[in-house]
Order: structure tokens, then C-alpha cells, then sequence
């Protein structure tokens, strides 16, 4: 198995080194004076927009393309979130798409609250970007089904790198068919409750109110 990875390896390393050459050669006509810094520099370059260019490093992706027929067809990876301190002012087809999600009769005014929002949390970071790799990771995504009910999916569940739980879904009494880990917990404001040590809390927000209700918690304290 060792002496197989070494022959990958050493096939990697000279694929990259013949590119690289071939590539050079061809935007300067002439073959450049290879020096071993050079090289080295090259090299390293190379590599890392080869890894920069990996989406995980998981040996499947649920991103990448032909893994999942079903994912490919209802994903679409030009779509970019909603809310952001780049797009306050939404145009009015996407206003009135957003007006259907939510349940206040008379909204107040979206695009101030946004700003207010931004002001407030810093909304110039986009937090799929620069992610250094660690590994591969899975995530088990728990919903609230009775279906789960003697499932005994409880230890299956746990050995997740990750596990996201959603809303007041209970755990106590049913670890062993739901898990007792929790890693990440979305919630709606009508649906917050107090969480554990060490579990991050992942705010779904859709009215104006939970809006402000994010602008109260992080300005006043409380929450309204």
C-alpha cells in the first residue's frame, strides 16, 4: 500500500513539473534557465491552486459534479444568500418573492433593518471562503420526525464530526434512537431555546421581527 502511494506521488510530482515546464515554454517562446529556487517555486505553486481547487477532501463531494444525480439537479450553485450588507435594497420581483415567506401583514421597511442589521454584525465576510482544509468531516442533519422512533440510529448519529439539530426537538430520553451530540442547532426566534455548552446556534431568519429580534439581543441584551 506504502510503495502504491509513493508511485502516485512521484507520478503527481512530475505530471505538475511537466506542465509547469510545457506551460512556461509556451508564454515565452524559449525554454527559461531552471534553477532549483525556481523550480521549488513553481512546484509550490502549483500544488496549491491543485489543493486550492479541491472542494473538500473528503473522497466524495456532495458538491461535485455525477456524485449525486438527485443533488445536481436541484442545486444551483449560482444562487447567492439573500441577505447581505451588499444587497439591502432587494430588487422588487425578490421582494415580493421574500413578502411570501413571512407572516407580517405590514412588514416594517426590510431595507432599513438590513442596514441596521450590518451595521451591527459584520456582513463583508463570506464564511465558505478561505476555509483551510481539515480533513474530512460528516455531518448528520436531524430532523424531527417520529419516524425516527425506535430507529436505534442514536450511536450512528454521534459518530458524526458534525450534528445539526433543528427547532425543540427533544433528546432526553430517546438517545438511543436520536443521538445526545449536538454540534450546530437551527432555531427560529418562536422556536429559541437555552443550549448547551459548546453548541452553536444558527439563527433561520424570515420577518423583519426576527431581524430586529437579532438587533435587540446583540444591542440591548434582551430579546423582544
Amino acid at each position: 500500500m506504502r510503495r502504491k502511494t509513493l508511485k502516485y506521488l512521484t507520478f503527481f510530482l512530475l505530471f505538475i513539473f511537466l506542465t509547469s515546464f510545457v506551460l512556461n515554454y509556451s508564454n515565452t517562446g524559449v525554454p527559461s534557465a531552471w534553477f532549483p529556487k525556481q523550480m521549488l517555486l513553481e512546484l509550490s505553486e502549483n500544488f496549491r491552486r491543485f489543493i486550492k481547487s479541491q472542494p473538500c477532501t473528503c473522497r466524495h463531494c456532495i458538491s461535485q459534479d455525477k456524485v449525486s444525480y438527485w443533488f445536481d439537479q436541484r442545486f444551483n450553485k449560482t444562487m447567492q444568500p439573500l441577505l447581505t450588507v451588499h444587497n439591502a435594497l432587494m430588487e422588487e420581483d425578490t421582494y415580493r418573492w421574500w413578502l411570501r415567506l413571512q407572516r407580517e401583514r405590514k412588514p416594517n421597511n426590510l431595507s432599513d433593518t438590513v442596514k441596521e442589521l450590518f451595521r451591527l454584525v459584520p456582513g463583508n465576510v463570506d464564511p465558505m471562503l478561505n476555509k483551510r482544509l481539515v480533513g474530512c468531516r460528516r455531518c448528520a442533519v436531524v430532523g424531527n420526525s417520529g419516524n425516527l422512533k425506535d430507529s436505534s440510529y442514536g450511536p450512528e448519529i454521534d459518530s458524526h464530526d458534525f450534528v445539526l439539530r433543528m427547532n425543540k426537538a427533544p433528546t432526553v430520553g430517546f438517545e438511543a434512537d436520536v443521538g445526545s451530540r449536538t454540534t450546530h442547532h437551527l432555531v427560529y426566534p418562536e422556536s429559541f431555546r437555552e443550549l448547551g455548552e459548546n453548541v452553536n446556534m444558527v439563527l433561520v431568519p424570515f420577518k423583519t421581527t426576527d431581524l430586529q429580534w437579532v438587533i435587540s439581543a446583540t444591542t440591548t441584551g434582551t430579546i423582544t
